[in-house]
């Protein structure tokens, strides 16, 4: 019993953790990008076609230099977008802040706790983060 209560009691914790990243300015402002991005058309279709450019030139073995260069050429393309290379810096520096939250966890984690314990903590938090947001 008291196990289930530990699990409910990191469960809440993790959804406050949750919660504190999603109120945060840098988050907020990363999912307003998001959706402006979602509604520019132009936008939308340059990086399905990215995508299914790298998806052919994966099935080539990376062998497929022209394929390549359409890839390069797209990504240049849409990095001169002001909205996308702006959503590229939120979502770089979003992505920092979730690492550094990640290793804190993981440090204190190990300094609490015996290493095999501890990654199963770890892993136990680490799902249901990723789920939450």
């Amino acid at each position: 019993m008291a196990n289930m209560y530990q699990d409910e009691e990191i469960i809440l914790k993790v959804k406050e953790l949750t919660n504190k990243i999603k109120e945060d300015k840098l988050y907020q402002d990363y999912m307003k990008l998001r959706q402006e991005l979602k509604k520019d058309e132009s936008i939308t279709q340059t990086i399905e076609e990215i995508k299914r450019l790298q998806r052919k030139y994966v099935k080539t073995n990376y062998q497929d230099k022209e394929v390549l260069e359409k890839i390069n050429n797209l990504t240049n393309e849409l990095e001169k977008i002001p909205l996308y290379a702006i959503y590229q810096q939120k979502e770089e520096e979003l992505n920092n802040n979730l690492v550094f939250i990640n290793e804190g966890l993981r440090d204190t984690f190990s300094s609490i706790v015996d290493y095999e314990q501890d990654w199963k903590k770890f892993c136990f938090f680490n799902v249901h983060l990723i789920k939450l947001l």
